[in-house]
């Protein structure tokens, strides 16, 4: 008899925590909406912010932030700096921010390739790569590859 009642609670408190995650997503994601563009590539969507100059001859700077954050982050480090003097590029690495992350996401060689996408839908061809933390070592596989 007690056994069928936990069960029965822990059904309940199974189904309470997840509509309060599923309710706590759709109040961050109302109060932290995108603020780029999504770009389709073979491993899912990847969310692009660019700021700064839009001239094809402007200079190019790409900024890929680290473990745990999103494009957002460029926009209060690396855009202030170059306003009016490059295009900022600023995606959210695979699985995180806005980006899509598909079942193999937390390999290098498969963010750098959706990453290089991106940039090739949104028509860069050269570009400097700035990579923080765990954004650098995806920033070097972009370059090798």
């Amino acid at each position: 008899m007690i056994g069928v009642w936990f069960i029965s609670a822990l059904a309940v408190l199974a189904a309470a925590v997840l509509l309060y995650s599923f309710a706590y997503t759709v109040w961050i994601e109302s109060r932290v909406p995108p603020l780029g563009t999504f770009v389709q590539t073979t491993g899912g969507r990847v969310h692009v912010i660019e700021r700064g100059l839009t001239s094809p001859d402007a200079p190019v700077i790409v900024f890929i932030h680290g473990a745990s954050g999103s494009g957002r982050e460029g926009l209060i480090t690396v855009t202030p700096m170059f306003e009016g003097k490059a295009r900022v590029i600023l995606p959210d690495r695979p699985g995180l921010g806005w980006s899509e992350r598909p079942d193999n996401g937390w390999q290098l060689g498969v963010q750098a390739d959706m990453l290089a996408q991106a940039l090739r839908a949104k028509g860069v061809t050269r570009a400097v790569v700035v990579g923080h933390s765990f954004g650098g070592a995806v920033s070097l596989r972009l370059a090798l590859d």
